[in-house]
């Protein structure tokens, strides 16, 4: 796999992953995995980390 391709892929799981975090966020939709409930500021700061690496992917590979 070429590596602008890797970015690219990278990126879009990353920008994905993150709006749908800061999604969940702003409608204060609850997470749970297995009986543990995520907090929502753990989706806000896990959505604007994964946007800002979408963001690096996204001009790191001009």
């Amino acid at each position: 796999m070429k590596e602008q391709t890797f970015v690219t892929v990278a990126g879009t799981i990353f920008a994905i992953v993150g709006v749908l975090h800061l999604i969940r966020a702003a409608l204060s939709w609850e997470l749970l995995i297995a009986d543990w409930a995520l907090p929502l500021w753990a989706s806000w700061v896990g959505g604007i980390v994964l946007v800002i690496l979408a963001y690096n992917a996204f001009t790191a590979k001009k």
